[in-house]
């Protein structure tokens, strides 16, 4: 009997495997056993344990160095009228005191004359007062008290002449014409006598609106003194704390440069002012340690978070990074180095730092 062959309609696929595929299959059974492994299978349940917490470290921040009193520029006053500065008393690297002054400008000597000249007439001022307070001129007064004087010896006479002819009168040895021209004659001179005497008095007497305009003339005086000595201070430019001069823009002989006459900063105290990103301010608070690290430089310090601003800026401290973000907000928090820091680094105000605060 022939022998019948069966033929099968499901085709029959070959699994050719070859080195790589094995290699690729290996690999992600590798995988899949790692991802198994990273989360914790709890014993007993067969369940997944939630993954912890994330702990971050610290907020990381670029900013720069500073003086405690930031760099500052001293300028004249504004009155200063674009003078040169005359002399220049200070040096790059001196350290200076609160009032010390640093320059003077070429307008010293000029205010300086105004100011005389506006003393001396206070001066005049406070003599007319004076007079006006002794009353008339001295001469006038010394006049009218000899009219006084003799009008007084004449009335004496003339009363003793009137006692004389009233008793002859009463004696009968006077007629009554005689004693009337002597009586009337001693009512004249006391008449006289009177209005001498009532004058002197009005010679004595300071008349109030006489010593009001003396007053306002000496108040007046002294006011324009007060603007001479305004104005002559301003020619003395003085530091308005102690630190170290940084840099000299105006020397003598110059006028003054936009930048000012010179830098001064409070290096005694050195402090890091860095760039905290905004979204990272609500983790940092004052009180709070931060190290601090200048690049390039084989210089690492620590300090302590003193302030945050209350402005939301923009980033103006960027890295080498061409990719940065440099249009970040960011709030400018202050940092103070510890003393020894503060030393090492007093010669690199404006340097850049980098910033770590040690905030949870």
């Amino acid at each position: 009997m022939p022998q019948r062959t069966y033929t099968s309609a499901r085709p029959v696929v070959s699994l050719n495997l070859t080195p790589r595929i094995l290699g690729i299959l290996g690999s992600a059974a590798l995988l899949a056993v790692g991802v198994l492994y990273a989360f914790a299978i709890r014993p007993g349940t067969g369940d997944l344990a939630p993954p912890g917490p994330v702990k971050l470290i610290g907020v990381s921040a670029w900013g720069r160095l500073s003086p405690s009193s930031e760099v500052i520029s001293l300028v004249p006053a504004a009155n200063s009228d674009g003078a040169r500065v005359e002399s220049l008393l200070v040096q790059e690297g001196d350290e200076v005191t609160a009032g010390q002054p640093v320059a003077i400008l070429a307008t010293s000597a000029r205010r300086e004359a105004a100011l005389r000249e506006s003393q001396a007439r206070l001066e005049v001022a406070r003599a007319r007062l004076e007079q006006v307070k002794q009353g008339s001129e001295r001469n006038d007064i010394r006049a009218q008290e000899s009219v006084v004087r003799r009008l007084e010896f004449d009335l004496d006479n003339t009363r003793r002449q009137f006692h004389r002819i009233d008793g002859l009168f009463k004696r009968g040895a006077s007629t009554d014409e005689e004693r009337d021209n002597s009586e009337w004659k001693l009512r004249q001179n006391e008449s006289l006598l009177d209005q001498s005497r009532a004058q002197l008095d009005r010679l004595k007497v300071v008349r109030p609106a006489d010593l009001l305009v003396a007053e306002a003339e000496v108040a007046q005086a002294q006011a324009a003194v007060r603007v001479a000595e305004e104005d002559l201070a301003a020619t003395k430019v003085s530091s308005p704390f102690g630190g170290v001069v940084l840099r000299i823009h105006t020397r003598p002989g110059q006028r003054i440069a936009e930048e000012g006459i010179v830098d001064l900063g409070a290096t005694q105290e050195m402090h890091a002012v860095a760039e905290v990103y905004e979204e990272d301010i609500g983790r940092v608070r004052t009180g709070m340690k931060a190290t601090v690290r200048v690049p390039g430089l084989d210089w690492q310090g620590t300090g302590e978070v003193i302030s945050m601003s209350r402005v939301v800026s923009r980033k103006v401290i960027f890295s080498n990074d061409p990719v940065a973000d440099t249009d970040a907000r960011v709030v400018e928090t202050r940092i103070r180095l510890q003393p020894d820091d503060s030393k090492k680094v007093s010669l690199l105000s404006n340097a850049r730092v980098e910033v770590v605060i040690d905030a949870p």
